[in-house]
Parts: structure tokens; sequence; C-alpha cells
């Protein structure tokens, strides 16, 4: 099983690439969800983020539950296990539609991996403008990387995009808030 890590509010695997025995964690996952409810299983699952699921498995269809009940945490590991193909097929258009629930909910790290979609294109048109935005809402909410990938990208965007995009961000940021 996982080793777990606490931390910064999440829950990492410590041991990447273990492949989870699914006859011992699905069962588990069943009960977190009928006596705790599925936040505990979301939290389960994002604790194996980095491990291996196995297609079509058990996990994975609790995992799927649990972001379609709209959890934003476990939206977020969704779109990574998409973009990196485990337990599920390679989709970075997946990906990104995961990475976009979550970070509509202010999820800093789904916000942040909606960035590097838009500026390296992939799942999604390539965009400075929205890189740049969707990583100035993850700086403002702590996110560290963020801020060095907006340093980096800021090279290559002339004043009126990083004007455009900070904008959006304030918008997108005020518009969250007055929910």
């Amino acid at each position: 099983m996982c080793g777990f890590s606490f931390g910064r509010g999440h829950i990492n695997c410590l041991r990447p690439n273990l492949v989870i025995n699914e006859s011992k964690l699905a069962p588990i996952l069943r009960v977190a969800v009928l006596f705790r409810g599925v936040l505990i299983a979301a939290m389960l699952l994002i604790a194996c983020i980095g491990c291996s699921l196995s297609k079509n498995s058990e996990s994975l269809e609790w995992y799927q539950e649990t972001a379609d009940k709209g959890y934003p945490e476990a939206q977020y590991n969704l779109g990574i296990l998409y973009a990196t193909g485990s337990g599920v097929e390679l989709s970075h258009t997946e990906a990104v539609k995961w990475y976009r629930l979550a970070a509509d909910q202010g999820l800093a790290n789904a916000q942040f991996n909606l960035g590097v979609s838009y500026a390296n294109g992939e799942g999604i048109p390539q965009n400075n403008i929205k890189a740049y935005m969707w990583w100035s809402l993850a700086k403002a909410q702590g996110h560290d990387v963020a801020a060095k990938y907006m340093i980096s990208i800021k090279r290559n965007m002339v004043p009126s995009d990083v004007s455009r995009a900070q904008q959006l961000a304030e918008d997108w940021w005020n518009n969250f808030n007055s929910r």
C-alpha cells in the first residue's frame, strides 16, 4: 500500500509507480463511501496519485464517481490520470476537461496544470494569455511554481497581452468570490 505524506493540504504517494492491489483497495473505498461519504474515498484515491491503476479497475470507477460528484481534488487528480495515461487511455483533452472543472472551483493545482496545458497547447489550443491568467490565479493562492512559470512566459508576451491576462484573472477572481 502507499505510504502517505500529508502536507500543504494534499496527500501524496511516497512510492511512485506502485501498483495498487485492486482487490484490497476497492472494498476500502466502498466502505469509506458508505460510512464517511465520498470525501474520504476521494482522499484515499488522491493518496495514491503516482501509483499505477489498471485500466477499467473498480478503484478507477470509484475515482470517476467521486470526480463526477464535483469534488475538485478528485477532478484534478483524474485530470492527472488522463494526462499521464495511468489507468485510463492517455488524453490531454480529457485532462483539460477535468483540470478546468477543478480550476473553476478554485483549486490552485488545477489552475496551474490548466495553465501548463494552455502554454503547451496540450488538449487545448496554445494560448499564452490564458496560461498567464491561470498561473496568476494559482500564484494568488500561494502556488510558488506558478509564479516562476509566469516570469518565464511573460518574456514571450507583449505588454498588452500581459495586461489582458491580468484583467481576465481579476475578472475570474471577482466572479468566483461573488458566487
